[in-house]
């Protein structure tokens, strides 16, 4: 993928919204009145306009979800409509937040705009998936027997030198109660999932050889046995489809926030903090010294 700008991609992911535009065009549920609040018809389209905006995950039961988007959805026509009546949407002290909840719920209709003419092509896609899996980590099966002395240590790797069996050992001497039971066998690994000086070790050596020397770890000291490596297999494409089109709507969208940051004039004024927050870093500041 795309090297950019943090704040590029920072406001690129604040404005992507996977839910909504995982709809695709020719997938479009039918736009039907589910709701009614004093005369307000929430249809499908209000429900999934209010889907990608909502912030919060949905419940994992789908008619859970439904119906807690439905019954959220109602308690906030009931309030907006009390404003209305109220005049609330008409008070100088709310413009602010009024204009700037306007202006982000345009930008999410922005960015679904621009998501509703990308296409993603088989060859596209199947260039992000070489892409992404191109340098599949190595696998290791290793066995190893962990003890506390590094002179115990020693003399387990003398009795190996003297031909000894390294399951054997493994069970009898390894402070690791979980593979000591199965001879020392770690089972297949990739490096990351085990400590520093332990993955280093086991990736310089070859298949078959034990380490000469104890490995000191946080845990002890290890030797251990490489037996096999292999080729981490990479996932299907299409059990990671889903995730490819989402990375490249992402990059699609970091294009398009990306382009309109060239063009914009953004200035950045000099000026303090608003009281509020003034305020609030003095009486941290007070509480930190007493």
């Amino acid at each position: 993928m795309k090297t950019r700008s943090l704040w590029t991609i920072a406001l690129a992911s604040a404005l992507f919204t996977a839910p909504v535009f995982a709809e695709t065009k020719g997938q479009a549920p039918e736009d039907k009145v589910l709701l009614t609040v004093n005369g307000y018809e929430v249809t499908t389209d209000v429900l999934l306009a209010y889907r990608g905006l909502r912030q919060r995950p949905a419940p994992r039961d789908p008619e859970q979800a439904y119906r807690t988007l439905l019954n959220e959805l109602a308690t906030i026509l009931m309030i907006s409509q009390d404003a209305e009546t109220r005049g609330v949407d008409k008070k100088p002290e709310h413009a602010a937040i009024l204009d700037v909840g306007r202006r982000m719920a345009l930008s999410e209709a922005a960015v679904q705009d621009v998501l509703m003419g990308f296409e993603v092509s088989d060859e596209a896609l199947q260039e992000a998936y070489d892409e992404k899996y191109k340098d599949m980590p190595k696998e290791y099966k290793a066995r190893h027997i962990l003890v506390k002395e590094e002179d115990k240590a020693k003399e387990l790797i003398a009795k190996l030198d003297g031909g000894a069996d390294f399951a054997e050992l493994a069970t009898e001497h390894s402070a690791d109660p979980g593979s000591a039971a199965r001879g020392g066998d770690l089972g297949w690994f990739t490096p990351e999932r085990m400590v520093k000086p332990f993955s280093e070790a086991v990736m310089a050596q070859e298949p078959g050889v034990y380490s000469k020397e104890p490995i000191k770890s946080q845990f002890g000291y290890h030797i251990v046995l490489v037996e096999e490596t292999r080729a981490q297999e990479p996932p299907k494409l299409e059990d990671v489809r889903g995730e490819l089109i989402a990375a490249l709507q992402q990059d699609a969208v970091s294009d398009y926030v990306a382009g309109l940051s060239t063009k914009a004039d953004i200035q950045l004024m000099e000026q303090p903090a608003p009281a509020g927050e003034q305020a609030g870093e003095g009486q941290a500041g007070e509480a930190a010294k007493n």
